[in-house]
């Protein structure tokens, strides 16, 4: 028979590896939620950046989806579409968690490229590690969020501002 103290050991490992020991089972709350000052804030951050350095390594600065960021950046320069001066925000909207996805906030950004096209794009925020950051972070794209909380249809595309068959 095993000792009471060795059940009660692998019972607090087992807890605090599944489950964090919430002592009534429940989801532990975020530890930080996005607000739509500090949606606004990531936003700045990106603007300025990308105003002073470029998009170099603007993925791994400030995506949570570096991946998807870097694929959307590499074809924005690829066809030529580049963030111009600072954008406006249009709108903004709370976006709930639901169905296993993260909720955030979303704010409407409208801005023109460097050759001066006109783009609305959505800039969605969420908690990452306790930090505010974009989820896919290029705000210069006309992309949006599927189910947006701001509704459908309310981005504008900018076409590509050079030919996309040249290499760069």
């Amino acid at each position: 028979m095993k000792s009471p103290g060795i059940i009660l050991i692998f019972l607090l490992v087992v807890c605090i590896s599944s489950t964090g020991c919430a002592a009534d089972n429940q989801t532990q709350p975020p530890q930080h939620s996005v607000t739509e000052e500090s949606a606004r804030g990531a936003l700045a951050e990106a603007v300025e950046d990308v105003a002073k350095n470029g998009i170099g390594e603007f993925c791994e600065k400030f995506a949570v989806g570096i991946n998807s960021c870097s694929s959307m950046v590499s074809q924005a320069e690829k066809d030529c579409i580049l963030p111009d001066a600072d954008p406006s925000i249009t709108r903004s909207a709370a976006v709930p968690a639901k169905n296993g996805r993260v909720g955030g906030w979303v704010l409407e950004v409208e801005g023109r490229t460097r050759d001066g096209q006109r783009y609305v794009s959505e800039f969605f925020v969420i908690s990452d590690k306790g930090k505010t950051r974009a989820q896919v972070a290029v705000y210069w794209t006309g992309l949006g969020l599927d189910n947006s909380p701001l509704g459908p249809n309310n981005t504008v595309i900018p076409r590509a501002a050079c030919d996309p068959t040249r290499s760069q």
